[in-house]
């Protein structure tokens, strides 16, 4: 992982911002995704791989998320999936994502404020997610020629809820081969940890704290 940079595993995109590891105890590190006081508004705070993922056999990708400041995130999460690094803006390059605009989770595919409200994803933010003990497992799938899933878990994983908007397998306007994992932020601060990346062929665990911030 890196911050700020384009080397490393992870190079950042920090706009203003701050991305760093947090040891959350025990040797368990989460990547911290802060846009600072003033925020990055114009270019967000964060995380991209430097390796594409090919779109095919299910591709998949399941990470835990969390958010310090609520419902004060007016521009947050730009994750998991981009189409393109670096950009000149991280919200240029949405391929298939959950995104928070305005203090409202929606999902959005290839073009930032384009993205359809995902009321059950909405109602299940009560309580919010402030904390590793209460966050949210996203798994969020690509169609294997257009399109994505996403499904939520409130429980660590035990049950999975598909929200009724953001399964567009097939007909989704998001349809890149090659993708990019990333992780945004432009107001606030935000954590991510336990990636995992899969198809039906392969299983990668990516491993934040195998990185080293530059």
């Amino acid at each position: 992982m890196a911050e700020g940079g384009a080397g490393g595993d992870w190079p950042g995109q920090a706009g203003g911002g701050n991305v760093t590891l947090v040891d959350l105890g025990g040797g368990d590190y989460a990547a911290c995704i802060d846009a600072g006081g003033s925020g990055s508004w114009f270019s967000p705070v964060g995380l991209y791989s430097v390796s594409t993922f090919p779109r095919g056999a299910s591709l998949r990708v399941t990470f835990r998320w969390w958010g310090a400041d609520g419902w004060a995130n007016v521009k947050a999460l730009m994750a998991p999936w981009h189409k393109s690094y670096p950009g000149s803006n991280m919200t240029e390059t949405i391929e298939a994502c959950i995104t928070e605009q305005w203090n409202v989770m929606k999902w959005t595919e290839t073009t930032w404020g384009s993205g359809t409200e995902m009321t059950d994803l909405n109602a299940a933010m009560d309580p919010w997610p402030d904390s590793k003990a209460n966050s949210f497992l996203f798994r969020v799938w690509l169609g294997d020629v257009q399109g994505g899933k996403l499904e939520y878990s409130t429980d660590g994983g035990a049950t999975w809820t598909t929200d009724s908007v953001a399964n567009t397998i097939g007909t989704g306007s998001s349809n890149t081969v090659d993708v990019y994992l990333g992780f945004g932020n432009g107001n606030a601060t935000e954590y991510v940890d336990d990636i995992l990346v899969e198809d039906s062929e392969h299983l990668i665990p990516v491993e934040l704290s195998e990185f080293t911030v530059e």
